[in-house]
């Protein structure tokens, strides 16, 4: 398909269907040996899109831009399900798979056998994969793009969904089953079960994704959060002025946590601001004053999350807060820490200044 297309595709449908929360890329890629064997599953916590950037002369080539980063919120999700006691939470989906492809009579030749010096099941990898226009069938090059930027897999659509969903404000996650490693070797045998497993893992992850209502559509709660923390204003959709006033509810059962609000620019993935800290009244209601941006940024969407965080991450947000309060300077942004509790946010579009 390709990154354009797959860009333009995942555009098309978020527009159509605008309930859409979550984009999963989910198929089938090429892996680097050193790291993974066919069958395993890589999820993607960042994308390089190798081959966009700047050809000086036929030996340098530099990349531009940063690394697309997958969505923290689907991230805890993966790593919720890699601390589950069954290392395989998804083994199950997997078996059913096989056999329904077994039972298509498509023969042994189709490749649905884990190989006998192979671990009967895939191993997940949460690492970087590497996004192209092109299929790769060249080791050395295989090999570099390995060394240099630390890629595990390589595939042709992930960056262009990423690119979809961050000019949407939606998380994303791409899932791929390794079935082959991008040689003179490649073939078609491991397609079946390389889908096959993607689709599986991904399932179980989404099985386990926070439930939502349609009032707090994004107050998602994380399994076994000891916390649980809503925002009741602004609305999800609202809109908002340069300094607004945020507010909702926190059910506190980790008094060592305490609530902070964050905001960033929707297309800013991963870049937040801290907000001043919020007033918690006896009942769990908390009330924060929130700014957004600049006056350039009038008709742009923020997004706002409100969580509970650790006395350390606390320390974190609270310096930066008091420096931009000191220096008014809110350029630098911090990254969204770990949190004690689900994340609850809402998107706003801002309307003045």
């Amino acid at each position: 398909m390709g990154n354009n297309s797959a860009s333009a595709i995942a555009s098309h449908l978020t527009r159509t269907f605008k309930e859409v929360k979550y984009l999963f890329m989910v198929g089938i890629a090429g892996g680097m040996p050193q790291h993974v064997k066919l069958g395993d599953i890589v999820v993607a916590k960042k994308i390089v899109q190798y081959d966009y950037g700047k050809r000086e002369d036929s030996e340098k080539f530099s990349l531009k831009g940063e690394p697309l980063l997958a969505s923290e919120p689907l991230l805890k999700v993966h790593r919720y399900l890699a601390l589950q006691k069954d290392p395989c939470p998804w083994k199950n989906h997997l078996d059913t798979i096989v056999d329904l492809l077994s039972g298509q009579n498509l023969g042994s030749d189709f490749g649905f056998e884990r190989p006998e010096d192979l671990e009967k099941h895939p191993q997940v990898f949460c690492e970087t994969i590497g996004s192209g226009n092109t299929v790769l069938k060249d080791a050395q090059f295989r090999d570099n793009l390995s060394s240099e930027y630390g890629i595990y897999a390589v595939e042709m659509e992930g960056s262009g969904i990423a690119d979809a969903a961050t000019m949407k404000g939606l998380n994303f996650m791409v899932i791929r089953g390794i079935c082959d490693y991008c040689d003179q070797s490649k073939e078609d045998k491991w397609h079946g079960y390389a889908a096959g497993v993607a689709a599986a893992y991904t399932k179980a992850l989404i099985e386990v994704l926070p439930k939502s209502s349609k009032s707090e559509k994004n107050c998602s709660t994380e399994p076994n959060s000891p916390n649980y923390v809503t925002i009741s204003s602004p609305k999800n959709d609202g809109e908002v002025g340069a300094i607004s006033t945020a507010s909702g509810t926190v059910a506190m059962k980790d008094q060592s946590s305490n609530v902070w609000v964050l905001v960033h620019r929707a297309i800013l993935k991963g870049q937040w601001w801290s907000q001043p800290e919020p007033v918690v009244d006896e009942d769990g209601n908390w009330e924060s004053t929130v700014y957004f941006g600049e006056a350039r940024d009038i008709g742009g969407k923020f997004e706002i999350a409100v969580a509970t965080f650790s006395k350390e991450a606390e320390k974190k947000i609270e310096a930066f807060h008091k420096r931009g309060m000191a220096t008014g300077n809110w350029s630098i942004p911090i990254k969204f820490p770990k949190t004690t509790s689900n994340i609850c946010t809402v998107t706003v579009k801002k309307t003045s200044h």
